[in-house]
């Protein structure tokens, strides 16, 4: 049930887990294959994206519509369960 006055507002990101580690301000990933890998499976599914943010340990991916956020959620966590990434 909605709360009245208040508008419901979907997030156009979406943080995940990343083999990736800031040695002297300079991101390094623990994983060479880990992220084109998963750059080919955003082109694959064609998704458009704003940007990608590296964080320690994570990485934060923004995109054009919060639906595709929905729709990336699930279409990653299957392809977790087939371990591609």
């Amino acid at each position: 049930m909605a709360t009245s006055g208040k508008k419901f507002r979907k997030r156009n990101y979406i943080t995940l887990e990343a083999p990736v580690l800031y040695v002297n301000k300079s991101p390094v990933w623990m994983d060479r294959h880990w992220f084109p890998n998963f750059c080919d499976f955003l082109k694959d599914n064609h998704f458009k994206i704003k940007g990608i943010d590296i964080l320690n340990q994570k990485i934060k991916v923004r995109f054009t519509d919060p639906d595709h956020v929905i729709m990336f959620g699930l279409m990653y966590d299957r392809a977790k369960e087939e371990k591609i990434f």
